[in-house]
């Protein structure tokens, strides 16, 4: 999919992706995924999202996972996603 959108924003604008559509993409992960550190680095690796989209997830972790609410989601057992995230990922749940 990121691939799609990183062409898609080249036929729209005619310049290179940018930073916002893998911002995107890895925000909809952590959403999914209730902000797993490890789980989301090991798939932004393997995707090749920018280093700079890391970065700004790491330097501003607190809001986004207050914005998401992934503590709140953990705590009352609504991620079920992220269980089988891990296990498909790690081969672990």
């Amino acid at each position: 999919m990121i691939q799609f959108l990183r062409r898609l924003f080249k036929c729209i604008y005619d310049e290179e992706y940018g930073l916002l559509v893998d911002l995107h993409v890895f925000l909809d992960m952590a959403e999914k995924w209730c902000c797993d550190d490890e789980l989301l680095q090991d798939w932004a690796n393997d995707i090749g999202i920018n280093p700079e989209v890391l970065e700004y997830y790491i330097k501003h972790r607190s809001t986004i996972d207050y914005d998401l609410k992934c503590t709140t989601r953990l705590r009352q057992g609504k991620c079920g996603k992220r269980g089988i995230a891990r296990m498909l990922r790690f081969n672990q749940l």
